[in-house]
């Protein structure tokens, strides 16, 4: 991150992404703790070092409310998942619909 505008303003980069995950691994956050303060700082850095270099900025999401804000804060390029994040949301879902039943 030290070099993040450096890097946005190198010929050819029109993307700068972040991966949540594993920023919070990388900084030794606990990623399912979201959001971090740490993090937050980092897409802020990433969002004005985008806009110095003419770079989108990119980050993960897990539900459509984290895509919403993201997007609403002035990320463009957005992904929605890791699989692995989605398959546990939608059996906690169920659980929750069978223990409700139950």
């Amino acid at each position: 991150m030290e070099n993040i505008e450096a890097i946005a303003r190198v010929p050819g980069i029109d993307v700068l992404y972040l991966g949540p995950w594993d920023l919070c691994l990388s900084l030794g956050l606990n990623p399912l703790h979201q959001p971090h303060p740490e993090v937050e700082q980092v897409v802020e850095q990433m969002l004005a070092a985008g806009k110095a270099g003419a770079a989108a900025v990119g980050i993960g999401s897990s539900t459509p409310d984290q895509v919403r804000q993201r997007l609403a804060k002035g990320l463009t390029y957005i992904t929605y998942g890791p699989d692995y994040s989605l398959m546990t949301a939608a059996a906690r879902a169920g659980i929750e619909a069978f223990r409700a039943e139950t």
